[in-house]
């Protein structure tokens, strides 16, 4: 069982991982992509959600207007 930081931290990974090959997607596709990922493996919602976010600003992509209604 991982605490919430390792959990957290390997999701990160995961999307890093996967990142590149939504490029060129629009954002709302991307972020529903990476976050169902990470659904699917058993990621936590809200979770997945900020992970994928902060990846995606983290590249640069605008993701202020991406709402919290999920996946």
């Amino acid at each position: 069982q991982l605490d919430t930081d390792q959990e957290e931290e390997t999701a990160r990974d995961l999307v890093t991982r996967k990142l590149r090959a939504t490029r060129g997607l629009d954002r709302d596709k991307r972020l529903r992509r990476l976050a169902g990922m990470l659904a699917r493996k058993g990621y936590p919602e809200g979770m997945a959600l900020r992970v994928v976010r902060q990846a995606l600003e983290e590249e640069g992509e605008d993701t202020e207007h991406l709402g919290d209604e999920g996946f």
